[in-house]
């Protein structure tokens, strides 16, 4: 063990021994076995997925108390040593702020208030404070880091994208720690999906730079039983996610991954593939891609020798939605088939996906781009496209001058 880990160690036993007298729970057993472990080693991250109501909030803004406080760190004149605590919310983020007041309240600590922000001085005189950041790409950034909590990683959602901003969060809240190389960060979290980035991480496993630990509620938690956590979420799904802290394909920001892998198997027999269209997310060229897809509806053809067809046919006489399918006998009589009576189902088919990236504006015209995307036409036999809004003028004026159907929609309607 480090003599910065063990001093650590022995001041959080002495905060918790001191925070319990005051009517605060205790650290659990797995937890100090966690963070020892974690100190002995000597590594800088520890990854965390435990169930909720595992004690993580609890447990890390003590922990975050003792760093700032008691922790190793040469914070230079004129700077602060900061701990930054990231959380799902602005409402999550001032709730941890309001346990690390309790803590320091309780321990008799002077300490100031100031917005987002609690400031104090350290016995040597340096000055630290602890601030709270809703998770989002802005922002996390511009302070010396001494510790950083980031609190229920694989939850997070940017306001504007709705996506896990974490990758981008913790690229820019890494090098806030460069100067400081005791500075621990803690990606804490019940999971989520296998799509985000606190998965990731947990995923590595072990490596020479990060712990990794995990629990179920009851295990980081033993005041509540596996008993009572059933009694809260009656959805076996759900309990095992939030409370066995297992994460699940099923969940993401976006699209479902179990829906994802469906969309990616074969459809498994013959299929006669509709007219298709080109789709476009269309862009300025500045900073997002001008992006495009293939697509059109696909239907089954019945392994079947002969049928006819009691509703809707193709321009071959092939069956489309809406039909059923029968045999024929030796004389062309109609026999309904015992193996298919139902509905041929179509469905959606994605033939192609690409686009142009980067800053593409300073160096392609508006027609150099509609030409690139008349040839994936040309090769789709493709005569319709569709838009959203976005340079719906000029893209119009383009492609009808080139002889497609161009409709734009509103994003609302799509």
């Amino acid at each position: 063990m480090s003599d910065h880990g063990r001093r650590i160690l022995d001041h959080l036993r002495a905060v918790d021994a001191e925070l319990v007298a005051q009517g605060f729970p205790a650290i659990s057993a797995w937890w100090w076995s966690t963070l020892e472990r974690f100190y002995m080693s000597g590594r800088r991250t520890l990854v965390l997925r435990v169930g909720r109501r595992g004690g993580k909030s609890s447990t890390l803004c003590r922990l975050a108390v003792v760093e700032a406080l008691f922790g190793e760190h040469d914070i230079p004149p004129g700077d602060v040593g900061t701990v930054p605590i990231v959380s799902t919310s602005r409402d999550e983020a001032a709730a941890r702020l309001r346990t690390i007041e309790a803590i320091l309240r309780a321990l008799g600590v002077d300490f100031r208030k100031a917005g987002e922000a609690i400031e104090l001085q350290r016995d040597d005189g340096a000055p630290v404070a602890f601030k709270v950041f809703a998770a989002s790409i802005a922002g996390v950034s511009g302070f010396t880091a001494i510790a950083a909590i980031c609190d229920e990683v694989a939850k997070w959602q940017d306001r504007d994208t709705a996506a896990n901003p974490a990758e981008e969060i913790l690229t820019s809240l890494r090098p806030t720690m460069a100067t400081q190389p005791q500075a621990r960060l803690f990606l804490s979290s019940s999971p989520l999906s296998t799509l985000d980035a606190h998965y990731d991480a947990f995923e590595r496993g072990e490596t020479p730079t990060q712990c990794v630990a995990h629990a179920p509620t009851w295990t980081a938690n033993p005041s509540i039983s596996e008993q009572d956590t059933r009694a809260l979420e009656a959805d076996a799904r759900v309990w095992a996610r939030e409370y066995r802290a297992i994460p699940q394909a099923a969940i993401s920001a976006a699209f479902d991954p179990d829906a994802v892998d469906r969309a990616f198997r074969d459809p498994g027999c013959s299929y006669h593939a509709g007219e298709r269209v080109l789709v476009l997310d269309p862009s300025s060229g500045r900073n997002d891609s001008f992006t495009y897809a293939v697509v059109g509806w696909s239907w089954p053809l019945l392994p079947f020798a002969a049928y006819v067809t009691t509703d809707l046919t193709d321009e071959w006489g092939r069956m489309i939605a809406g039909s059923c399918a029968y045999a024929l006998d030796a004389r062309g009589n109609r026999i309904v088939r015992s193996d298919y009576t139902g509905q041929i189902i179509p469905f959606l088919q994605v033939d192609e996906i690409g686009g142009i990236d980067g800053a593409f504006w300073q160096n392609m015209r508006g027609d150099d781009v509609v030409d690139r995307l008349c040839g994936v036409c040309e090769e789709h036999a493709i005569r319709r496209v569709v838009s959203d809004q976005r340079e719906a003028l000029m893209l119009e004026a383009a492609f009808v001058a080139r002889g497609y159907k161009f409709t734009a929609y509103e994003r609302a309607s799509l």
